[in-house]
């Protein structure tokens, strides 16, 4: 009986192939936006396990100045050399800047030091550099494939650079040959020429002995230090960043979940009439069981599968940001080259069988275990999902109760995400149920007949348009969000810039406290103990916003008790000029008179300018994602509308024959729709904004130790919706327009 039932009821998308395509649309772009996600998070993190950055599995040691803009000595190094140290190789670093604004780092080389390493690379048969070629003029530029295809270089290319000139031709080498992620690679005369700097950014180390170890220790000066590289470190540096990705992915997931919920149900709705047939002529409810759960395990697959493909396609697209965002904020550089696991496939397939069978379970008990009889009737659909949005507003209602619990843990990033998750789940849940109240509200308020219809049509509507409305709602919320959280934070990050960079040249400049006040959770008049020489009972004058140090620093007078042993700290000085002196003169005039490397100095709006370039690009991927998810959900709106063309034919043809004109029925068609899409973001936005101040004050509380005042941007937010509303029109007019194109008779007559 299985092959009979089966072909019965998978006949059903033969005649309604929309529906093929709104199931696979939810449950492939949730996995695939699920999988892009994962895999490289998991890439980065396997990055930072394996030492995939530049050099660091030949060289785990580094030697560095305690200060970031300050650098090794040449003769240091040259010392290390002529105590037989050959293991250690120096390395440079400049940043520089496109004229499309795009930032590049360059990682100059001492190519003749590296020869040991170079020779066993073209030992395991990778293509390498080629020292003779690295040292001879022109100085050429390696750089990694994905690296190349992502900027759209060519080999043999020249690049023009802002404030230097080009620098190439380029090489274009195998990914694997020195793993060098987002960094360019060139011999150390050439950054030599490009810039005037003396010393090194550090000086790189092989496998050392606990005696040559203890060695260099005892020769390095006293503002040098030996660590291990970065790899060891950048985990807890990294984790909340990683974990705001995955937050992301998994409410893409639950967005396409939506979809694919609603698109199986209304197959499953439609397939009601057949069903009881099958189950008059002895069909039981076993064997319907099986073809139904068959069914899902197909989809299941076919979706894993074409979600696997679109995720890793979407995840090559966005790693090249992602690596520049680590590499920029944290110094971590992962490689650009990211091959398929078969554990982000098994990952995908589990989440996507546990989200199937939750999205489909209820649809399937609902339909083998409602009575033949009550199957045949028209009206089941409308009464039975009238009940299923009440039994929804009750779960909402626990759903924020729990909410409320949550509130009272213990602040930490788990405590927060749990937050928000049952605050816009409950949300979801009660959105049918009020969207049905209004609707109805509304059709007994107005008396006109083509009104009451209007709304009642609406709120009928909602059998098939009522979930995939919770997921636009939740993607237009999260959109709202995370624009006010990124918005909030780029005007409190530039407001705080504005405020600490109020001088117009800065010589070596300390390291820029509200981290600091959460770390030891004290407030303002309280008192603070303070470690040796500092003492003991300070008293806190005020707490202020600091974005850019993760570890609290102190402000205070130097003309206060503490000025003598400030006296023995590092001194900086911020300079503010006349309004007639030119910044670049006064730059250049002190460099040359004390004979101070650019790192020293710096000039208040190249350090804005970098600054806000480098905050705009953090936040791409973000963004990226949020836009994703609203076009997800408006597809899934605009799909189920289209789905259920056939069904409503009938009752538009029937409205043509009272009287109603094409272009009335077509904004009928698009008003139904932007109700429903205006309901919802009015939901939205308070949502949205409820949202934002969770990952505000929690979240980022949690992660980073500080929080920020948060900022409204209400042209961004009518943008936003008008944007989706005037896609939604269209969404709602289009079936409508399709059915119109028809004779009202032809269409009445396949509607039978």
């Amino acid at each position: 009986m299985f092959g009979p039932v089966a072909s019965a009821l998978w006949g059903h998308y033969r005649r309604h192939p929309f529906q093929v395509f709104l199931v696979w649309l939810g449950l492939t772009l949730g996995v695939s936006l699920l999988v892009g996600v994962l895999s490289i998070n998991q890439h980065a993190q396997q990055s930072y396990r394996q030492g995939e950055q530049l050099f660091s599995n030949p060289y785990p040691f580094s030697i560095h100045h305690t200060e970031r803009t300050q650098r090794v000595p040449h003769a240091f190094y040259i010392g290390l050399r002529r105590q037989g140290l050959t293991q250690c190789v120096p390395i440079d670093r400049l940043d520089v800047v496109t004229p499309s604004l795009s930032d590049i780092h360059l990682m100059g080389v001492d190519t003749i030091a590296m020869l040991p390493f170079i020779a066993n690379q073209r030992a395991d048969g990778a293509p390498s550099l080629s020292p003779m070629d690295a040292i001879s003029m022109p100085y050429p530029v390696y750089v990694g494939e994905a690296m190349a295809e992502h900027k759209g270089w060519e080999e043999g290319q020249m690049i023009d650079l802002l404030d230097y000139p080009p620098v190439g031709p380029l090489r274009i080498i195998d990914n694997d040959a020195l793993s060098m992620g987002t960094y360019l690679v060139a011999d150390m005369a050439l950054l030599r020429h490009l810039s005037a700097r003396t010393g090194f950014t550090e000086v790189l180390c092989g496998d050392l002995s606990q005696a040559e170890r203890q060695t260099i220790r005892e020769a390095l000066p006293s503002a040098l230090t030996l660590t291990k590289t970065q790899s060891t470190q950048l985990g807890p540096l990294t984790r909340a960043f990683h974990l705001n990705l995955l937050a992301m992915g998994l409410l893409a997931f639950v967005v396409g979940l939506f979809i694919f919920y609603q698109a199986i149900s209304l197959s499953m709705t439609q397939r009601q009439p057949l069903v009881g047939t099958l189950r008059q002529l002895g069909v039981d409810g076993r064997q319907l069981s099986a073809v139904m759960s068959t069914e899902l395990l197909l989809w299941v697959l076919l979706g894993v599968v074409s979600g696997n493909v679109l995720g890793m396609l979407l995840a090559n697209q966005l790693l090249p940001a992602v690596a520049t965002t680590l590499s920029d904020l944290y110094g971590a550089d992962i490689n650009l080259v990211m091959h398929w696991q078969w554990q982000w496939g098994l990952y995908s397939l589990l989440l996507a069988i546990l989200g199937a069978a939750m999205a489909s379970a209820w649809p399937l008990v609902r339909l083998v275990n409602t009575s033949p009889g009550r199957l045949s009737q028209r009206m089941t659909l409308m009464r039975g999902t009238h009940r299923e949005y009440a039994v929804q507003a009750i779960l909402a209602v626990l759903l924020g109760v729990a909410a409320w619990g949550v509130s009272y843990w213990e602040t930490s990033q788990w405590q927060g995400f749990t937050l928000i998750a049952f605050t816009m789940l409950s949300a979801a849940l009660a959105l049918p149920y009020l969207c049905g109240w209004l609707f109805h509200t509304s059709a007994a308020v107005y008396a006109g007949a083509r009104w009451r219809w209007f709304f009642t049509d609406a709120a009928a509507s909602l059998s098939y348009r009522g979930v995939a409305a919770m997921a636009f709602m939740l993607a237009v919320s999260a959109h709202i969000g995370m624009e006010t959280m990124v918005g909030s934070f780029r005007t409190s990050t530039e407001t705080w810039l504005q405020q600490r960079l109020a001088a117009d040249v800065y010589v070596r400049p300390s390291h820029a406290a509200l981290a600091l006040a959460a770390k030891f959770g004290v407030g303002v008049g309280e008192s603070i103990n303070l470690p040796a020489p500092m003492g003991e009972h300070w008293q806190v004058a005020g707490i202020y916003y600091d974005y850019g140090n993760p570890y609290g620093q102190l402000v205070v007078s130097t003309r206060s008790d503490a000025g003598q042993w400030l006296k023995q700290g590092r001194s900086s000085l911020a300079v503010i000029l006349n309004q007639d002196t030119q910044t670049e003169q006064f730059v250049d005039r002190i460099n040359h008179r004390f004979s101070l490397t650019t790192g020293q100095v710096q000039n208040q709006a190249d350090i804005m300018r970098y600054a806000m370039r480098i905050f705009d690009r953090t936040f791409t991927v973000t963004e990226s994602l949020c836009a994703l998810m609203l076009i997800v959900a408006i597809c899934g709106l605009f799909f189920s509308t289209l789905a259920t063309e056939l069904s409503r034919q009938r009752q538009y043809s029937l409205l043509r024959y009272l009287g109603l004109s094409g272009r009335e029925l077509i904004a009928l068609g698009g008003g139904q729709l932007v109700l429903l899409g205006l309901t919802s973001a009015l939901i939205a936005i308070p949502l949205g904004l409820v949202l934002a101040g969770m990952l505000i004050h929690v979240v980022l509380k949690a992660s980073f130790g500080w929080t920020m005042t948060m900022s409204f941007f209400p042209i961004s937010y009518a943008t936003t919706i008008g944007l989706s509303m005037l896609a939604l029109m269209v969404a709602g007019a289009w079936p409508v327009y399709r059915m119109l194109k028809r004779t009202a008779a032809a269409s009445l007559r396949d509607a039978q």
